[in-house]
């Protein structure tokens, strides 16, 4: 049995004929137009790293939050985004405010449409990053209610508050 450094070798270099190169922030970059999906497989399951709890809260926060920026940043609607990926603006909304785990499938349509590096999703920024997302979001916002900007301080102090809570 070999393992997992030595499958990695396999894979890249007999069987794909491929190379990768690792990021500072560890994405992984595949230099190959062709490769197969068990090597793709192989290489996110050995290379993710694993989250505490707190860390995933803060990851479906975060995916909303890029989401919701990516979206107003190409001038789309709720409605016009769920239209394109024969959805509905509920749905939108709801994975952008993080109220429930998004199946990843969903999330990949959304990432492809709005044009965002699907496994950037993934990787948790810090909480600098983030706030800033945050705020970049709030400055795009055209129908802006009272009721938006309690939801964006809330949305701050959450992650200010997510981010100070000892990782379990």
């Amino acid at each position: 049995m070999r393992d997992s450094k030595q499958l990695l070798q396999y894979f890249l270099f007999e069987e794909s004929q491929i190379y990768v190169t690792q990021h500072k922030c560890n994405k992984i970059f595949i230099h190959n137009k062709y490769v197969s999906i068990k090597l793709l497989f192989f290489i996110n399951f050995y290379c993710m790293k694993k989250y505490s709890e707190a860390e995933l809260e803060l990851l479906n926060i975060q995916i909303g939050c890029m989401l919701r920026l990516s979206r107003l940043q190409k001038g789309l609607s709720q409605f016009v985004l769920a239209e394109q990926l024969n959805s509905n603006p509920t749905a939108i909304g709801r994975i952008e405010r993080f109220e429930h785990s998004s199946p990843w499938d969903k999330i990949y349509a959304i990432s492809q449409i709005l044009e965002i590096e699907f496994c950037e999703l993934f990787i948790l920024k810090d909480k600098k990053e983030l706030l800033s997302i945050v705020k970049e979001t709030l400055k795009l916002e055209t129908k802006l209610t009272e009721e938006k900007e309690r939801y964006y301080k809330s949305l701050e102090n959450l992650i200010a508050k997510k981010f100070n809570k000892p990782k379990s």
